[in-house]
């Protein structure tokens, strides 16, 4: 790995930690007469968002992530870099969203903008939350074909 793009990848994953230490932390604040009404308002809205996470949704688009990975890795060559690249990157992109607007929409009800944005975030995650098992046994159908009639 070249030294910038190592760099890169610490900064990232320092600022994922940090999220998540927030995330951990914020939710189970103490909150008392002395607290500052701000901290009580990060407090709730990041409760709110935690309760909105949905194990089963992270479980399947960060399997979905990590299949579209691989197969960039595999599919990739000179003539579709540009292209494959893209895709790879707007498959994670509308992951993100799939993860962080719902919570965020539920975090911020006034803000009508975000919780119109989020509609169809909404939609795809409870999609995904009552076809959990479709998606699972359609996916491990994806890596048994792969592994039975791939090239050797």
């Amino acid at each position: 790995m070249k030294k910038n793009s190592k760099l890169v990848f610490l900064i990232v994953m320092a600022a994922i930690a940090l999220v998540a230490a927030a995330l951990l932390w914020l939710p189970n604040i103490t909150i008392d007469g002395n607290t500052p009404e701000w901290l009580v308002d990060a407090s709730a809205r990041t409760a709110d968002f935690v309760d909105s996470l949905n194990s089963t949704v992270i479980i399947i688009v960060g399997l979905i992530a990590l299949g579209a990975f691989f197969f960039y890795q595999k599919a990739l060559n000179k003539n579709n870099k540009t292209g494959l690249t893209l895709l790879v990157v707007l498959a994670f992109g509308f992951g993100l969203y799939v993860l962080v607007f719902p919570g965020l929409a539920l975090a911020f009800p006034e803000t009508t903008w975000l919780v119109d944005f989020s509609t169809f975030a909404i939609d795809t995650s409870n999609f995904i939350t009552d076809y959990a098992g479709m998606l699972t046994l359609a996916g491990f159908s994806g890596v048994l074909i792969y592994v039975v009639y791939k090239k050797k």
